[in-house]
């Protein structure tokens, strides 16, 4: 809707503009404008009939990864032993961020 509202006042102006032309034009002048002419018909034409609204929406696909285990002892992993603290691991489809919550509650976020 919004872009038939935007393109009725350019081609009106630009129809105008071809009015004001008309009776200055001969020979080449005047096949240049009608061509111009039919060219903002077809251009308005093609407007009008191809504005269609997707109100589909693709299904994000379910992807199954293998389970992810790791170890809060290695050196890698030891800032996870404080609450409020994350890191960056690989895995997933562009990896996995870790958060810890609480002594007991860790999130695991996938990085899109």
């Amino acid at each position: 809707m919004s872009i038939r509202k935007g393109f009725w006042p350019l081609a009106s102006g630009l129809w105008n503009i071809i009015k004001g032309f008309w009776p200055l034009a001969s020979g080449f002048k005047l096949a240049a404008l009608r061509a111009l002419r039919y060219c903002l018909l077809l251009t308005a034409t093609c407007q009008l009939f191809n504005c269609k609204r997707e109100l589909t929406d693709l299904p994000i696909p379910y992807t199954d990864f293998p389970d992810i285990v790791i170890n809060l002892n290695l050196p890698q992993y030891i800032e996870l032993k404080n609450d409020g603290a994350s890191i960056y691991i690989d895995g997933g489809v562009r990896g996995i961020i870790l958060y810890r919550k609480n002594s007991s509650t860790y999130l695991a976020y996938e990085r899109n």
